[in-house]
């Protein structure tokens, strides 16, 4: 994820300008939502995770060094402790960010854009788009390592540098991991019905994962 000065701008005072975090908040979370809708499938499940996720950043902000992580980055590594406990429990309890924070406004705005019609299209996507299902089944069937990671790079275009920090790892060992990650897939898609090209953000064919592998050479 590209930044501008003025969103490094805003990580540095998040400790202490609730207002900077309010709109890293809305900057942010679409994107999480996604990353949450694409784990579980579930539209109020992501709901849920995603609002968790924004409460513990939130909680735990004093912990955020920026010369560490972007807070992009440490976002994402706190959600993905919440995509395991998610899988380990089975069911979540609803947690509202804006019982917590002083910022509704901010809150109602990212709320707000995730409207109606954008989790009508995320219903429909999950119902009735064969390549989203097939990916995203396909996908929920890997262990949890596996899962994060490819829904990481295939999904939101994250690079290795940043998953490398998500995940407190070496570069080299997270496109490793996702190498792994790719061949457990293409194994687990063997017993997929074939017959239609199912892509990949409309450019990688599923049926080859021999491109995706490239990625890590």
């Amino acid at each position: 994820m590209c930044v501008g000065p003025d969103y490094q701008e805003m990580e540095l005072h998040i400790k202490d300008d609730i207002e900077a975090f309010g709109k890293l908040y809305v900057i942010n979370y679409k994107r999480l939502f996604n990353y949450m809708l694409y784990n579980t499938g579930d539209i109020e499940s992501a709901l849920d995770l995603t609002a968790e996720t924004f409460f513990k950043a939130f909680k735990f902000r004093d912990s955020f060094n920026p010369a560490r992580a972007s807070f992009t980055s440490w976002l994402y590594g706190i959600a993905s402790k919440e995509i395991i406990k998610y899988f380990r429990c089975k069911k979540r309890d609803s947690a509202l960010i804006d019982a917590y924070l002083s910022f509704p406004e901010d809150v109602e705005k990212a709320r707000l854009s995730i409207n109606r019609e954008e989790l009508e299209e995320a219903r429909r996507q999950l119902e009735l788009c064969d390549e989203f299902i097939d990916l995203s089944v396909t996908i929920r069937k890997l262990p949890v390592k596996y899962r994060k990671i490819l829904t990481l790079r295939l999904v939101e275009d994250i690079s290795f540098e940043e998953i490398a920090s998500i995940f407190h790892i070496e570069v080299e060992a997270a496109k490793s991991q996702y190498y792994r990650a790719l061949k457990k897939l293409r194994k687990t898609l063997l017993g997929v019905p074939t017959g239609r090209a199912s892509t990949i953000k409309g450019k990688e064919s599923i049926s080859d994962m021999r491109v995706l592998e490239k990625e890590v050479e």
